[in-house]
């Protein structure tokens, strides 16, 4: 119950309307603030703990961390220690606090302040050694710094536990984890929200026992020829120039093997057992500022950080201040956006050389959070002495508001950054660190473009990302448009797969520093040559080139004028709005115009104080276009939130006016009154909506003259055709409601001749991403009702729609090349079909390449039409993932379940499910017909030929007059392999017309009926 409610609590925080975001923002849920560090030295008591906290709150934090010390009185991990944590835990919950517990007695974690040394030698790490011309394993541990270790000093005496062996981990989870469990009891989950690791890393090559036999099972030869050689690297990487080819590769091949046993034996398992008790794992690497070497010490930073719920980064030594540029942070946030992590941590302010002070500390936190880090742990207080440096002067607590506000803020929604920079840890492995060169000029290039991005790894690609219509998405619904990729040896064969398929749905890739020349699959040892994109271009030098941005997606903001290179920013978008956190980081003051790409009012949202202010703002070219002055070194966040005013159409000349005005006002809806209105196409700009009042009609005026030829996709084609009735173009979120009716004339339009452009489609939705209608009736469509394309996101619900007699090519609704649309609760009547999904044909079809994917049909009522749910024939960019579910089919429907296709189409329609489906008064059940109308064919076959894969039939119900077609082709026949059928009864006057096709029958019960 605590997990339910913990990731409840999280999901509602993420999707907060704007008006509650408001109230909240001014005094952020204690769960989602940032803590200090309590150091516990010296003897712990209740009186201590209850000071500590008062010092604590006076200064404005809300949440605490405990750090075990030195000299506590109570041993670490003593009955007395636990009770100690107890008693802080009850005093936390009294004053509403939240707080976090270190895993470790000091760090690194994994040692149980030393009880592997004194209790289970046996478990111990393990490490390779050189012994003479010879290497051995030993136990022998990386440094540590213990509680039990009365010099405070770092040596090896309290061994860390063999992190690669789950006997060890789980000896590891026993003595921490689950002694914490119990001694918190109700606190866990609720008052403490889970624990902090801290620096997990090998300073020596790491061994566990069943190395070998995990390595040759995965790798196909045996590393034991090779371990001496895995000994050579330089103190801060693994480049070794003296190594064999071989060797080099065998080396990689090690630090593949072992860094996946680190990332799921030791990180996993810690965050499996978090969140099996409702609570998170955080974490941060060794050396997470340099890439080189903590790939040497930690394998691949990135998978280890993908296993937990908070990836972290460690702010230490003063890496980060005013005048210098770093990107690591986006080593932490950008694994938690690829994954899907509402959170990215940082423990900042550790061994700071600089003095800091409060505008210090503000400016380091700003400049992590322009980098997507949105949780912070400060260092340090130590138990009695009660605030000292910085988090003593005057302002301190007023920061902690700031802190807290502004990560709430960059913590709602989703991230929206639209490149992805590819990081070369393969290429680590093999010792290379220009990869590392080159991948920081990428991000430094990058950021001081005003782009903001990720990393993304080979991991990452092949595991948490899915092309989608020319974009990577990843798990945190994030849409990269663009991959830039610094130099690299080697890419592994899975990721360079999905990034050709990337470009081959319409994404932009560009080389910098160079070109990979192989990837990898099972073994370095078997590289291949890499089958090169030839359409991304290389740069050769780390040097801004304008042409660079013919492959870079939009800006989400673009500096129009005023300096640009010292403006960072990263934003994140909610289904009100967007947010952007942006950072001066020049010590002069800048005003600075700024168009952001989106629609709506733009409000300064002032983390010290809590208030939001509007800010004038213009309209230009579909952007909002704001100037701000920014102070030296200071940021500001702006929240641009979609206007919700209303623009009824009797206030101006025509409808037309209506739409113009409200776009040039920041957006709004239209609304349409009661009673007959005629008009011909209107085009609905960015930012506006339509709402019919109840008793309105929205009717054509049918004359050619009043719908410009445009160019859309017309029939599967993008070609000139006549504009639709109502035409959304590029308006994201947009919005079509009401109980009103739209009227397309489609009884008098059939009449019309229309030449070669056609008549007009009544409403076409084209890259409306996240856009819906609803409640809505629509009567007799001239030509395609309802057209969805380019989109991602859309949904339908309640929506009427009838063509009242025969008009031709009248379908419902067509998603085409459209992802993750949603169609519920609709009443079709049609002259073709009901519902299309389609993903263009032939050679344009190829061309352009997108497919029709993640779409779910569900309680819809589909009366008389030529097809119910209809596959194609339009399926040359695929159609994937398709459920259609608790739907009816009782009108007459000639085909309530039809797959259609041509020769020339090819494409691949694979994992189609229908279910739940009542048919009646059909002509046939199933068509499916892959030389489906012939007649008039343009092109000539394309192979391979259009493939179905994973179509399944349950819980059908039908009566119909034939039981359907399965037509193939003759030189590739459908196969029973393809269609399963389950619970399927079938009332039908004649069984199934097979033609190249074979069925696996089982699953239907067919009953013959008399005519």
């Amino acid at each position: 119950m605590k997990k339910l409610l913990f990731t409840l609590f999280l999901c509602l925080t993420a999707s907060l309307g704007m008006a509650q975001s408001e109230e909240t923002f001014k005094n952020p849920p204690a769960e989602m603030c940032s803590h200090v560090i309590l150091g516990w030295d010296g003897e712990i008591n209740s009186s201590v703990i209850e000071k500590d906290l008062d010092a604590i709150q006076s200064v404005g934090f809300r949440n605490v961390i405990i750090e075990p010390g030195y000299r506590m009185g109570a041993p670490y991990l003593s009955s007395e220690w636990f009770q100690n944590v107890r008693t802080m835990a009850d005093a936390v919950a009294r004053r509403g606090m939240r707080m976090w517990i270190i895993d470790e007695g000091k760090y690194p974690s994994g040692m149980a302040g030393g009880k592997f040394s004194q209790q289970r030698p046996d478990l111990c790490m393990q490490a390779l050694m050189a012994d003479g011309d010879t290497v051995k394993a030993v136990r022998r541990s990386s440094q540590t710094r213990c509680v039990n270790n009365p010099t405070g000093g770092k040596d090896e005496n309290n061994s860390l536990c063999d992190y690669l062996d789950t006997l060890a981990v789980d000896q590891f989870i026993r003595w921490t984890h689950e002694e914490y469990k119990r001694a918190l009891g109700p606190h866990l989950g609720t008052t403490v929200m889970g624990f902090r690791g801290d620096e997990p890393a090998f300073q020596r090559v790491p061994w566990t026992s069943d190395i070998v036999e995990v390595f040759e099972r995965e790798k196909g030869y045996s590393p034991l020829p090779y371990l001496k050689s895995f000994l050579h690297n330089s103190r801060s990487s693994l480049a070794a120039p003296n190594l064999s080819e071989d060797q080099r590769r065998a080396k990689a091949d090690y630090w593949d093997v072992w860094s996946r046993l680190f990332a799921d034996r030791f990180f996993k398992r810690q965050a499996d057992w978090c969140a099996a008790n409702g609570v998170s794992h955080i974490t941060h690497m060794d050396k997470d500022d340099m890439l080189p070497w903590c790939v040497k010490m930690e394998g691949d930073p990135f998978r280890c950080l993908s296993q937990v719920q908070v990836p972290g980064i460690d702010v230490i030594w003063s890496q980060i201040w005013y005048g210098s540029y770093t990107e690591f942070p986006r080593l932490a946030s950008s694994v938690a956006h690829v994954y899907g992590r509402q959170r990215a941590f940082s423990e900042s302010f550790a061994a700071y050389y600089r003095k800091l002070d409060i505008p210090s500390v503000k400016y380091v936190i700003d400049y992590q959070l322009a980098r997507g880090i949105n949780f912070f742990e400060l260092m340090f207080m130590q138990s009695k002495r009660g605030p000292t440096g910085y988090m003593a002067e005057p302002g301190m607590d007023a920061l902690n508001a700031y802190i807290n506000r502004a990560t709430w803020l960059m913590s709602q929604g989703q991230p929206s950054a639209r490149v992805a920079v590819y990081a070369p840890v393969s290429t680590l492995w093999l010792g290379d660190n220009r990869a590392d060169d080159y991948m920081k000029a990428a991000g430094h290039l990058l950021t001081a473009h005003q782009y903001d991005y990720d990393f993304l790894t080979d991991d990452g690609l092949i595991e948490a990302t899915e092309v989608v219509n020319g974009t990577l998405r990843n798990r945190s619904g994030q849409a990269y448009s663009a991959l830039v990729i610094p130099y690299a040896e080697v890419i592994r064969t899975q990721a360079w797969q999905k990034i050709r398929e990337f470009v081959s749905r319409g994404g932009k890739v560009m080389f910098i520093g160079g070109k990979p020349k192989a990837t990898v699959n099972r073994s370095f040892m078997e590289l291949q040559p890499i089958d090169m994109i030839d359409q991304a271009p290389l740069f050769t030098d780390s040097l801004w080139h304008p042409e660079m941005e013919e492959y870079l997606p939009p800006r989400e903001m673009t500096v129009v004028s005023g300096r640009s290179d010292s403006i960072a920013y990263t934003a994140r978008q909610t289904a009100e709005g967007h947010i952007f956190f942006l950072l001066n980081q020049r010590s002069e003051p800048e005003c600075v115009t700024i168009d952001f790409d989106c629609m709506g009012v733009p409000h300064l949202w002032d983390a010290m104080t809590g208030e939001t202010v509007p800010v004038p703002f213009s309209v230009v070219n579909n952007h909002t276009r704001v100037t701000i002055d920014m102070k030296a070194w200071e940021s500001k966040m702006m929240v641009i939130k979609k206007r919700t005013v209303s623009y009824p159409v009797k206030k101006y000349k025509n409808i037309q006016a209506a739409i113009d005005q409200a776009h040039q006002d920041g957006g709004g809806t239209v609304v349409i009154p009661k009673g007959k209105h005629r008009t011909g196409a209107l085009f609905f700009s960015r930012g506006v909506n339509l709402h019919l009042m109840q008793g309105a009609t929205l009717e054509s005026i049918v004359d050619t003259t009043l719908y410009p030829v445009i160019t859309t996709r017309w029939e599967g084609r993008m070609q000139q055709a006549r504009a639709a009735l109502l035409n959304f173009d590029d308006n994201d979120g947009c919005r079509v409601t009401g109980s009103g009716t739209i009227d397309a004339q489609g009884l008098k339009w059939k009449d019309v001749k229309t030449r070669f452009m056609g008549r007009p489609k009544t409403i076409c939705f084209n890259h409306c991403n996240g856009g819906s209608i609803s409640g809505v009736k629509i009567l007799n469509q001239a030509f395609w009702c309802l057209h969805i394309l380019f989109t991602d996101g859309f949904t339908v619900d309640g929506v009427h729609i009838e063509a009242q007699d025969y008009i031709p090519s009248s379908d419902g609704i067509d998603i085409d090349s459209s992802t993750g649309v949603t169609v519920r609760n609709v009443h079709i009547k049609a002259h073709d079909d009901c519902i299309s999904i389609k993903s263009g044909k032939d050679t344009d079809g190829r061309r352009v390449n997108k497919a029709s994917s993640d779409i779910l049909i569900e309680d819809c009522h589909f009366d008389y039409g030529h097809g119910g749910v209809a596959i194609g024939s339009e399926v040359t960019g695929d159609v994937r993932r398709v459920t259609v579910r608790r739907c009816d089919m009782a009108g007459e429907n000639w085909n309530p379940i039809r797959f259609k296709s041509q020769p020339s189409r090819g494409g691949v329609v694979e994992d189609i499910l229908f279910e739940d489906i009542d048919i009646r008064k059909a002509r046939n059940v199933f068509e499916v017909n892959l030389s489906w109308r012939m007649k008039g064919a343009t092109e000539p076959p394309y192979h391979p030929l259009t493939t179905l894969r994973n179509i399944r039939f349950r819980n059908i119900t039908a009566h119909a007059e034939h039981a359907g077609l399965f037509r193939g082709y003759e030189e590739q026949p459908l196969t029973p392999d393809i269609f399963t059928f389950e619970n399927c009864r079938l009332y039908v006057g004649t069984p199934f017309d097979l033609q190249y096709a074979t069925l696996d029958l089982r699953g239907v019960e067919m009953t013959i009926t008399k005519p």
